[in-house]
């Protein structure tokens, strides 16, 4: 079975805000197989203001993105 891992650019974005002075909160989902990997992503998006949470294969990316918005 292949493995893919999808990246998005990292950006500031987490800086932006919307109307009203609400701070817009970005969700990032990482799906990625190797659990020291993951961690290691986790702590850096966390260090930098984001929300992530972690998958380990695709079947549960897929059953997460349905019940969830990233």
């Amino acid at each position: 079975m292949d493995m893919y891992l999808f990246i998005t650019t990292y950006s500031k974005i987490s800086n932006l805000f919307i109307t009203g002075g609400l701070k817009l909160k970005i969700h990032i989902l990482i799906i990625e197989d190797d659990e020291a990997i993951s961690n290691l992503i986790k702590i850096n998006l966390n260090m930098a203001g984001y929300e992530s949470r972690q998958v380990f294969d695709g079947i549960d990316a897929f059953n997460l993105l349905k019940e969830d918005s990233f």
